[in-house]
């Protein structure tokens, strides 16, 4: 094979990309009970996205705990203490989650902080002032699990009483004085923006979902309750409706730079939330004279091993229990392969312990490992490239693809599809490593294959920072190398190598 220059092979860089920006949400969650798969898999996965968009451009990520509503003060009353002191101790256990699954934020909205409160207060009063709140009264179904009023249409029989259709959560009939939001006079805005702007909600089934609430009608919507106190009081013994009160976090966690980032909202949400966020949230905002999200992507829910997570059942997936078990960067990378971003996905240890071990340790891993240690034993040092020849060259080239079509897909969210292309892209390293059989070769040809195997790895730990950052890390510190997309086309620099150790261990049993 004819030999060709390095450097003639380097035609593009980190320019060619797209320099972004984006203010990237994850939903505020819900301290009525101790944090479990679902929580972890959506902090994972708006991390992920967080991270790679970081190593484009800008991006800003915001994540937080919902502290106000019937529910909260009930499981306070029902522990016995103050319902601040509950908050308290159960915005810890989600504070907890983020430091053990290594999720990069840079804010986090507590609903029950002042600076939030002064903040739906503000957003409060732009609707009232736009005369988009009225006063009036509720008669109807309403749900103290899912904070919700439901007409008649949308609740059944139950075994116990009436019950919530899309939720099966039981409901009572109530009446009771409340402001209204003009909810129904932004319907046929909203169901005209969408039907022009189809990208906006993902993926598509949630997208058909919106337009199909919207064209079957949305009344106005009850945004204060008074049969409690644990909210933002607005006066007169009423405080604003949870809904409002949770979306408005977004604004808190931007303060000063709502205009600024307000344009690139990206909001990362499950599929249980989607009419308040595809909804109630945009008609909010166009009240109040704020632009409407950029994206809305609601994800599936997790099954185990086929059946729905319940208590009873006892097969609760505890996510400080599981990323003890597996590793930080293993399971991050694990349950983002298991479940297609957008669609509902199942747990199965058996099935873990098997992409651990096939993917991390057998391929990732194990390239690494080879390359590596091979070089150390031989020179001591990391490995210029000077010339290569077809099959480096083509090669090289698949990690180019790699690294274009993950841009595309992750500009999608689609998370798995990226992480499809990094494993097809580092499966096809290990080949050309054991075609090539560089402990067979001359020196030369010894250097040219090692140098192009450690480009490879270099490019590996860059497009999967992301996903496990402390693997990543670990291999670019042994090459010299800085986490951000110019490292991608730049050569690696003369360093004298730390012996290397493996990166993943099997899981045995």
């Amino acid at each position: 094979m004819i030999a060709k220059l390095y450097s003639d092979y380097v035609k593009s860089d980190s320019r060619s990309f797209e320099s972004d920006k984006q203010f990237i949400t994850a939903p505020i969650y819900y301290v009525n009970g101790s944090p479990h798969l679902g929580h972890l898999y959506t902090s994972v996965a708006v991390d992920i996205l967080h991270r790679f968009a970081l190593l484009f451009g800008e991006s800003f990520f915001s994540i937080g705990t919902d502290e106000h509503g019937q529910k909260v003060e009930q499981s306070a009353q029902r522990n016995k203490c103050e319902t601040q002191d509950y908050v308290d101790s159960m915005y810890i256990e989600f504070y907890k989650l983020m430091n053990a699954a290594n999720i990069k934020y840079d804010a986090f909205v507590r609903t029950s902080s002042k600076k939030h409160k002064d903040n739906v207060l503000n957003f409060w009063d732009k609707l009232c002032k736009k005369g988009d709140v009225y006063e009036g009264a509720y008669s109807g179904w309403y749900s103290t699990r899912d904070e919700q009023f439901y007409s008649e249409d949308e609740v059944s029989d139950g075994a116990n009483g009436k019950i919530a259709k899309i939720s099966n959560s039981p409901v009572e009939w109530l009446e009771e004085k409340c402001m209204f939001f003009k909810l129904s006079k932004y319907q046929n805005i909203l169901l005209d923006y969408y039907k022009k702007n189809k990208d906006i909600i993902k993926p598509s089934s949630r997208y058909n979902e919106t337009i199909g609430m919207l064209e079957a009608g949305i009344p106005d919507l009850a945004v204060t309750r008074s049969r409690f106190s644990w909210g933002v009081s607005c006066g007169e013994g009423q405080v604003i409706y949870v809904w409002v009160d949770a979306l408005s976090n977004y604004i808190t966690a931007m303060e000063n730079n709502v205009d600024y980032w307000i344009n690139d909202m990206i909001h990362i949400i499950g599929k249980d939330i989607l009419k308040f966020h595809a909804i109630y949230w945009p008609a909010l905002l166009l009240s109040a004279d704020y632009a409407l999200p950029k994206r809305i992507y609601a994800h599936g829910w997790w099954t185990v091993n086929k059946e729905k997570m319940s208590k009873s059942l006892g097969n609760v997936i505890d996510p400080f229990e599981i990323l003890n078990k597996y590793g930080i960067d293993q399971l991050r990378y694990c349950i983002m392969k298991e479940m297609s971003f957008g669609q509902d996905g199942d747990f199965d240890h058996e099935r873990i312990k098997n992409r651990i071990n096939t993917e991390l340790a057998n391929v990732i891993g194990n390239l690494t490992q080879r390359i590596l240690s091979f070089v150390w034993k031989e020179y001591e040092e990391t490995l210029e490239i000077n010339s290569i020849d077809e099959n480096d060259y083509e090669l090289l080239k698949c990690w180019d693809e790699c690294l274009e079509n993950s841009y595309s897909a992750m500009k999608e969210q689609q998370i798995h599809v990226y992480l499809e292309e990094v494993r097809k892209a580092a499966a096809k390293t290990n080949q050309y490593v054991d075609g090539a059989a560089p402990w067979k070769c001359d020196d030369a040809n010894k250097r040219r294959i090692l140098s192009v195997g450690i480009e490879c790895i270099k490019r590996m730990a860059l497009i999967l920072s992301p996903v496990m950052p402390e693997m990543s890390k670990k291999i670019l510190n042994i090459l010299g190398c800085e986490i951000n997309i110019d490292s991608w086309f730049k050569s690696i620099n003369y360093r004298k190598l730390d012996k290397p150790s493996p990166l993943f261990s099997r899981i045995i049993g």
